[in-house]
């Protein structure tokens, strides 16, 4: 009796592990396909949205591409019929009101991608070439304020010219001073320097130029950068 009560009692224990071996794996498994169900889902997700974003990035380049195009059609002489088969404008002002209208489009369908970034900066020159100077520096403040250094370069570098040509000096001297001190890859240092240093000769102000021209032959004599600044104090001292 007693081995055989042994060996009954042997028997459930086995058996209680034999089952709680089976509930865990069986339950490890479920939480197993669950695992890979939760992956494939989440790898799907990821490709679906990384096709998606690639999607929205060439559709926007696309768009983009051939709103530039538009912005740099031909202008027809005065009086003169548009040729079949080649699009033109009769005025620049009507030129840049077509491309406004795809630059609007892309900066609102593709807002979160670099071509919208940079639709906002083109739709800003197109208001500047209407003369609408007020709209041109709203859509290029909002450029500059897109998060992409490289586009907010061309903005304010764009900003800076604005407001040059609308008697703003003391606005465009600031904004090239910031660029300056924080180029980009669309606007270099140099770029800023040698713009500013326009501006000074323009405001009747050859010695505040000459101090630029002399600080980029500092930084690297033997650039063409340098090369420049020679030629532009020349002419400096020549018109003296």
């Amino acid at each position: 009796m007693r081995a055989e009560a042994r060996h009954n009692l042997k028997h459930d224990r086995f058996a209680d592990t034999a089952a709680e071996t089976f509930s865990w794996a069986s339950e490890h498994v479920r939480n197993l396909v669950i695992y890979v169900i939760i992956g494939l889902v989440v790898i799907g997700g990821v490709w679906g949205g990384w096709y998606w974003y690639q999607q929205q990035q060439d559709a926007s380049n696309q768009a983009l591409g051939h709103a530039i195009q538009t912005y740099q059609r031909t202008l027809r002489p005065p009086g003169t019929p548009p040729m079949p088969g080649i699009e033109s404008f009769s005025s620049a002002a009507e030129r840049a009101q077509a491309a406004r209208r795809e630059f609007a489009d892309i900066a609102s369908k593709y807002s979160h991608t670099g071509a919208g970034h940079l639709a906002e900066y083109f739709m800003g020159l197109t208001f500047r070439d209407e003369g609408k100077y007020g709209d041109a520096e709203t859509a290029l403040k909002k450029s500059a304020d897109s998060g992409d250094k490289d586009v907010a370069g061309l903005a304010k570098f764009a900003l800076a010219q604005l407001y040059a040509a609308t008697n703003r000096q003391a606005d465009a001297i600031r904004v090239l001073k910031d660029l300056i001190d924080h180029p980009t890859g669309s606007v270099t240092k140099f770029n800023a320097q040698s713009e500013l240093a326009e501006l000074y000769v323009d405001a009747k102000q050859p010695a505040e130029a000459a101090k630029i021209y002399n600080d980029i032959k500092s930084q690297d004599p033997k650039s063409p950068e340098a090369e420049y600044a020679t030629q532009k104090l020349a002419a400096l001292n020549a018109a003296k």
